[in-house]
């Protein structure tokens, strides 16, 4: 047995993995110290509780995906090219990153408050989400409608595709979650959204 002390990282992937595969409730301190082949105090040493650990999970996973969207919705091209990207991006990342798509699902079924990181970066991609379509709408580039609710029905393409898509990517000759993120299947999702944002031109 190697008796090296795992890092604070090592510890951190394998929690990771051992939330993606049974979720919070399922996942025991004393699990994640086994596989990581750690001391039982080592989750309490290196981040004070299983709750700490998880919430530096979701940073983990959080982080990044949110500084990709940031350079989206704040870089160049119109508010529609930035939300047609932003929702390729989600898709993409998601179907490529399956714990994270996993801890998702997970989070949906335990039917409670997001944790506070993970609210964090939903109400930074709704907010940017109803400032680009605001922005469209205003120059004319994006259909009347509600910001909100359009924002709403743009953001849940990806995160559907990336819950339970797969099964129907698998039907449709893309096996497997990763398939997500085959660039066909980004193109698809790009063009539901902007027929989502045009069919909502009833008023034009």
């Amino acid at each position: 047995m190697n008796h090296t002390e795992p890092t604070p990282d090592r510890i951190l992937a394998v929690a990771r993995g051992l939330f993606a595969e049974r979720g919070y409730r399922g996942t025991s301190v004393r699990a994640i110290t086994g596989r990581a082949q750690a001391n039982l105090g080592a989750v309490t040493y290196h981040f004070g509780s299983k709750e700490k650990l998880y919430e530096a999970v979701i940073e983990s996973l959080v982080g990044p995906l949110e500084a990709r969207v940031r350079a989206v919705v704040d870089g160049p091209g119109t508010p529609l090219e930035r939300i047609r990207r932003t929702a390729g991006l989600l898709v993409e990342h998601l179907g490529s990153h399956e714990e994270q798509a996993a801890i998702i699902q997970h989070e949906l079924a335990r039917q409670r408050e997001l944790p506070a990181r993970a609210q964090r970066w939903v109400a930074f991609l709704f907010e940017s989400l109803c400032r680009l379509i605001a922005e469209g709408q205003a120059e004319g580039s994006i259909a009347a409608g509600s910001p909100p609710l359009l924002a709403a029905a743009v953001a849940a393409q990806p995160f559907y595709l990336a819950m339970v898509g797969h099964r129907f990517a698998e039907m449709a000759g893309f096996p497997g979650r990763s398939a997500l993120a085959d660039p066909q299947v980004v193109e698809h999702v790009q063009l539901m959204v902007d027929r989502l944002l045009a069919a909502s031109r009833r008023d034009a």
